[in-house]
C-alpha cells in the first residue's frame, strides 16, 4: 500500500495547531480550539502508532530487526533534538549573562529548571521519564516518551508471535494506561506524559490492526471522515480541564478519524483536499516545525517585548503572554 497522504497533511495541521497554542497573543488564530491545541500531541501519538505498525508490523522478528528499527528511530529523532538542546542551552546562557534583557518569556532565572540534571536527562532523551515538568526545548517531552515507547512496541512484536496474544497485550496496555490517565489527568509530567504516549501509541497500533482488516478503501463518501474530523474539533473546543475524565477518551476519536480517513476512497473531496501537495509538504516538515517552534517563539517574544516594548503578563502555566491591543496585528 502506498503512502496515505491525508495522514501526512493531518500531521502538518496538528503541528501548526500546537504552534498557535503555544503563542497566545489574542489574535483571530487564538480560539477555544487552539487553547486546547495541546491535545494535538495525543493525536501525534495515535498517528505514530498507526503509521509505525503499518510500516513495521511484519518487519521485527529478530534482535537484528529490533536494533535496526530502534536505530532508525534514533536517527530520525535525535539529531534535531540535540541541535535544539544546544540552542536552548544558548538561551539559558543569554539569560544568565543578560538577565535584564533576556528574561522575557520566563519567570525563572537562568539555569533554575534548565539545570545540569535536566540537561543530562535531555541528552539521554529521558527527560519526560525523570523530570517532573518539561525543560529546555519543552515540546521535546513527547519525543522523549515516544522514543522509549518505540522500544516497548518493538519488544512486544519480537517476543509475542501469536496475533491473539499480541492483541490481548495491546488491549491490556490501552486499558491500564487509560485508567491511570482517568485518575491522574492528561498532563506532561513524569507519570502522565509517558502514560499518554503509551496509551495513544498502542491505540494507534490497534487502529492499524482494524484498518488492515479491510481490503482497500471502504467509504465512497466524504461524510463519515468529515463528521469524525469535525467532531474532533468540536470536542477539543469543549475541553475545560486536563483532569476531566472524558478527555481521556478523545484519542479514541482521533483513532477512529484516522481509520476513517485512511479507508475513504481517493476520488472523494476530503481525500483529495487532504492530499493537497502544500498540506502534504507541511506534514513532511512537521517534526521540524514541532521541534523548532519553541525557540522561534522565544526569539519573537524577545523582539516584541525588548525591541517593540509590548507589554506582557504571566499566564496560568507560568509563561509569558504578549498583550496585543489589536486582534488583527
Amino acid at each position: 500500500m502506498g503512502k496515505l497522504l491525508p495522514l501526512e497533511s493531518l500531521r502538518g495541521i496538528a503541528a501548526i495547531t500546537v504552534v498557535i497554542h503555544h503563542f497566545e497573543v489574542g489574535s483571530h488564530f487564538n480560539n477555544v480550539f487552539t487553547e486546547n491545541g495541546w491535545l494535538m500531541v495525543d493525536f501525534f501519538f495515535v498517528l505514530s502508532g498507526f503509521v509505525i505498525y503499518l510500516t513495521y508490523g511484519n518487519r521485527i522478528s529478530s534482535l537484528k530487526d529490533f536494533r535496526v528499527f530502534q536505530t532508525r528511530r534514533f536517527q530520525r529523532l535525535y539529531p534535531l533534538h540535540a541541535l535544539m538542546l544546544v540552542v536552548f542551552l544558548g538561551i539559558e546562557l543569554a539569560k544568565f549573562f543578560s538577565p535584564e534583557m533576556f528574561n522575557s518569556g520566563s519567570n525563572d532565572a537562568a539555569f533554575t529548571d534548565n539545570n545540569l540534571a535536566s540537561f543530562s536527562a535531555n541528552l539521554l532523551l529521558m527527560q519526560n521519564w525523570l523530570i517532573e515538568s518539561p525543560t529546555f526545548n519543552y515540546p521535546s517531552w513527547s519525543i522523549s516518551s515516544e522514543f522509549y515507547t518505540y522500544a516497548v512496541f518493538a519488544l512486544l512484536l519480537l517476543f509475542i508471535r501469536s496475533k491473539v496474544l499480541l492483541l490481548t497485550a495491546i488491549l491490556v496496555v490501552i486499558a491500564s494506561t487509560n485508567l491511570v490517565l482517568q485518575s491522574k489527568g492528561m498532563y506532561a509530567n513524569s507519570l502522565t506524559g509517558p502514560t499518554r504516549c503509551i496509551f495513544g501509541f498502542f491505540l494507534g497500533v490497534l487502529c492499524c490492526l482494524i484498518f488492515k482488516q479491510f481490503n482497500g478503501p471502504f467509504f465512497r463518501s466524504s461524510m463519515p471522515a468529515a463528521i469524525l474530523l469535525v467532531s474532533c474539533i468540536a470536542l477539543i473546543s469543549l475541553v475545560q480541564n486536563k483532569s476531566d475524565n472524558w478527555v481521556v477518551f478523545l484519542p479514541i476519536l482521533f483513532g477512529a478519524s484516522i481509520i476513517c480517513v485512511s479507508l475513504t476512497h481517493r476520488d472523494t473531496w476530503i481525500y483529495a483536499s487532504l492530499s493537497n501537495s502544500h498540506l502534504v509538504f507541511l506534514g513532511s516538515i512537521s517534526y521540524g516545525i514541532y521541534m523548532i517552534h519553541a525557540a522561534v517563539l522565544w526569539i519573537e517574544t524577545q523582539i516584541l517585548t525588548v525591541l517593540f516594548r509590548f507589554p506582557d503578563t504571566t499566564d496560568a502555566s507560568g509563561g509569558t503572554r504578549i498583550l496585543v491591543d489589536s486582534v488583527w496585528l
